[in-house]
């Protein structure tokens, strides 16, 4: 923590909105100046300060810090203060009505991603998803896939992955922001190559299709016929994976009271992660519009398999007007392995799906996607799944199980048993069936309704695994039962602590070119 204990304090009793999202690290000062007073922002460990907040960006325009004389004590303490009003305030601006609505004007003008009612702001870089009664989402309208390079209009921060580091298809993944706006976005660009462009073509346009709150939001993209990028919503606060290592971390430095993450986050996630695999399924919002057939599906939609499911394609976004009250967003990112889940002979099928290859992650493959007890040499070399099997929309529901097993233990992997390790030659240990923890049983710590859940959802018998429509309904019952205030709202003692979530400071960043993180490799 910053040294002036003191100061820092006395800071965040006056504007704990600047505090609330301060990185570890990070403090603030007064600075005083011939040109005039100011806030500033430093970080203790490299000495980087800047008068933007590292991690909720600028001020809106018209805003700044100043000090106020109180009344009563003649005190002078640090508010936020209107330019044209003349006014002081203490609740954080860039949450007001109008500051949403200008970040919201000056990125639609770019994106050209317009509102489903023009008094509706929805906001499509990730502060909200608010929609007047009678909306629709699957209405609203979104920038369509361009055909010129539009990756000048953005500057770059941060290089999440400067090229092919975290997945084979990727030309680089950063974090960007908008020239001219505060906000920030992921940009995804796809490597060159006739095999590479098809799947890059392929992702971008999946991700144009769907719209669900739950699964990466598609802000613009642009395919041309030497290269394509996406870019997509910032999940500010990373990933259930991020959260498993932290927990897992506080459990082992722990000798008595072991942390574990609240019941009402695991059903939050559960629930919101399987509707969005109901959609991927049905093409229908299965919570929100209350539907009862799981066996419905919107007029002419084909079924989507995303194929690689796992706690680090988890994401986290912040709330901002009910933050205190609500959970995060959790939403399902990186459609690179997913496919359309066309019938066998279909012209446009997947090659993997017709000619039964292996693709996605395969700790988290479904048990009839693994050899059982594990794969000879030959089968592992042949690069397909046993007996034809190819990833449907139940295997997607396991690795889903999975990760929801994973979270209640903490740990990234608690689904893999290690009793038979030795006999399993590591060349195959990702194919084989016998490494997989079966019957996944949580702690008694939690309810018997969500332990049910996590033990059909990962039934390791295909043929009676649900589909992700009949377990989000069987979800949606037993949640109502438990929270009848609705699974994403939470008291004090269901939150989750500070240290669980990631805190950026990429607004301190100094703007690069993408081929200036390239040339650290």
């Amino acid at each position: 923590m910053p040294s002036n204990f003191e100061e820092q304090q006395a800071w965040r009793k006056a504007l704990p909105a600047e505090f609330a999202k301060l990185p570890q690290t990070w403090g603030i000062r007064w600075k005083k100046e011939r040109s005039g007073d100011y806030i500033e922002y430093y970080n203790l460990e490299t000495g980087v300060s800047t008068t933007t907040h590292p991690n909720l960006g600028p001020l809106p325009k018209n805003w700044t810090v100043r000090l106020c004389t109180m009344t009563k004590t003649g005190r002078r303490v640090p508010r936020y203060f209107n330019k044209r009003s003349r006014k002081f305030y203490v609740a954080d601006p860039r949450l007001r009505p109008e500051s949403i609505k200008a970040d919201n004007t000056s990125v639609s003008k770019f994106h050209k991603s317009n509102d489903i009612a023009q008094n509706n702001i929805f906001d499509v870089i990730g502060l909200k998803r608010k929609l007047v009664k009678g909306d629709k989402i699957q209405d609203f309208r979104r920038a369509e896939i361009g055909q010129k390079d539009i990756s000048d209009a953005y500057e770059y921060l941060h290089a999440i992955d400067a090229g092919g580091e975290i997945g084979g298809m990727n030309g680089g993944v950063y974090v960007v922001r908008l020239k001219g706006a505060p906000t920030l976005f992921v940009e995804k660009r796809f490597l060159t190559g006739a095999t590479n462009f098809k799947m890059a073509q392929n992702e971008i346009k999946l991700m144009h299709r769907v719209i669900h709150g739950a699964l990466t939001f598609y802000i613009n993209g642009f395919i041309t016929p030497t290269k394509c990028a996406v870019w997509m919503e910032f999940c500010d606060l990373g990933s259930l994976g991020d959260i498993m290592k932290r927990y897992k971390e506080k459990r082992a430095a722990s000798l008595l009271d072991k942390p574990h993450l609240p019941e009402k986050f695991l059903w939050h996630c559960f629930i919101g992660l399987c509707d969005a695999l109901a959609y991927l399924q049905s093409g229908l919002h299965y919570t929100k519009d209350a539907v009862k057939d799981p066996n419905k599906k919107a007029k002419g939609w084909i079924s989507i398999l995303h194929r690689d499911i796992k706690p680090d394609n988890v994401l986290l976004r912040s709330r901002t007007t009910s933050a205190n009250r609500k959970y995060c967003y959790v939403t399902l990112s990186d459609f690179g392995l997913a496919c359309e889940d066309l019938p066998a002979g279909h012209p446009d099928q997947d090659y993997s799906q017709k000619n039964g290859g292996i693709s996605g992650t395969p700790t988290w493959w479904a048990p009839e996607l693994c050899y059982d007890p594990y794969a000879n040499q030959f089968q592992q070399l042949s690069g397909k799944y046993p007996g034809g099997q190819r990833p449907s929309v139940k295997s997607d529901l396991w690795a889903l199980g999975t990760v929801m097993y994973d979270l209640a233990e903490c740990d990234a992997f608690a689904h893999v048993d290690n009793t038979h390790r030795a006999d399993v030659p590591p060349a195959v240990a990702g194919y084989a069936r016998c490494l997989q923890r079966n019957p996944k049983v949580i702690k008694t710590y939690y309810s018997q309704p969500l332990r049910q859940s996590i033990l059909e959802a990962t039934e390791s018998n295909v043929n009676k695994r649900p589909t992700p429509t009949e377990m989000v309904q069987q979800l949606s019952r037993r949640s109502d039962r438990l929270f009848p205030d609705g699974e994403d709202d939470m008291s004090d003692k269901e939150k989750l602590p500070v240290w669980a979530t990631r805190v950026h400071d990429y607004h301190s960043r100094t703007p690069k070119r993408a081929e200036d993180f390239k040339k650290k490799i």
